[in-house]
C-alpha cells in the first residue's frame, strides 16, 4: 500500500511492520449498516446521523491486499473484534461525517453494534 494510505503506528512503530501492500482499514458489510451489497443507502438515511455511524474501522484481524473488495460482514467482526493493535487498547473508526473516533476496549458489544448500523435509533 502506498506510504501515503497507512496508519502512522503501523508505519512508525517497528512493533506493527506494514505488511507490503495490505491495509487494516475495512467496511463492515451488512444489511443495517451504510455498506450494503445490492442498494447502499443515501447518506440522509442514515438515521442515526453520519457523526454517530462507523463508515471505516481499522482492524489487523481483518488486513487484506489494499485494493481488495473483501470485507467482513457484522456478525463476524463482532465475533472477531480487537482492541489494541496497533493502538493499544483501542478501536480506531472513521464516521460517515469526516470525524474519527478511538474507542477503548470498555465499549460495549451493543454499543458497538449500534455504531456500526444505520438505525440503532439510540442518537436522535
Amino acid at each position: 500500500m502506498p506510504d501515503v494510505f497507512c496508519c502512522a503506528a503501523v508505519k512508525y512503530h517497528s512493533r506493527w511492520q506494514s505488511k507490503g501492500n495490505t491495509t487494516a482499514y475495512v467496511v463492515v458489510v451488512d444489511d443495517t449498516t451504510a455498506w450494503r451489497v445490492h442498494s447502499p443507502p443515501k447518506l440522509s438515511q442514515i438515521v442515526d446521523g453520519p457523526a454517530y455511524t462507523i463508515a471505516i474501522v481499522e482492524s489487523e484481524k481483518h488486513r487484506v491486499h489494499w485494493m481488495c473488495p473483501k470485507t467482513p460482514t457484522l456478525e463476524l467482526f463482532l465475533a472477531e473484534v480487537e482492541f489494541g493493535h496497533p493502538h493499544y487498547h483501542c478501536l480506531q473508526v472513521a464516521n460517515f461525517d469526516g470525524s474519527s473516533n478511538l474507542f477503548s476496549k470498555d465499549l460495549a458489544p451493543e454499543q458497538l453494534r449500534s455504531r456500526l448500523t444505520i438505525a440503532a435509533r439510540d442518537h436522535q
